[in-house]
């Protein structure tokens, strides 16, 4: 039943809007956590927020994601990512973080602690908006170098 949840959850998000603005994927993501909280098999503190990690049963078959939650365990932020070769040195992934919580280096958090999980290094997706755009293009990221 969980996984049947992430699933419907992915999709719905998808379709909801390619950007994280729409307010309704956000109550869905809200109202998801419960359910997969159980999947998280690791932790990590950045600033007041926790980085919560599910793997995939395989990068490249089912992915992994890294939800984002602040104090008040409201998820803020999200990042889905695997692999598209068997043998892949580099990932793939898409982050969102809730309007009301971007530019607190939550996006940059995701991408770097899944490089330090995985040991592989982002490439950004070939299509994305254009605040996606400028984030990749940032001289001093720590991640996505190889």
């Amino acid at each position: 039943m969980a996984r049947r949840n992430t699933l419907l959850l992915r999709v719905v998000s998808r379709h909801l809007s390619s950007v994280s603005d729409n307010p309704r994927k956000w109550e869905l993501y809200q109202e998801s956590w419960p359910r997969e909280k159980s999947k998280v098999r690791r932790t990590k503190r950045f600033k007041d927020f926790t980085l919560h990690w599910m793997p995939g049963r395989d990068l490249l078959k089912s992915g992994s994601d890294i939800l984002v939650t602040n104090a008040d365990d409201y998820v803020v932020g999200n990042l889905y990512y695997g692999i598209e070769n068997e043998g892949d040195e580099v990932m793939k992934g898409a982050v969102e973080v809730h309007p009301a919580w971007r530019r607190k280096g939550i996006a940059t958090a995701l991408y770097s602690w899944a490089e330090e999980l995985e040991g592989k290094t982002f490439i950004p997706e070939e299509t994305h908006t254009q605040d996606a755009e400028a984030f990749w293009k940032q001289k001093n990221r720590p991640f996505g170098r190889r």
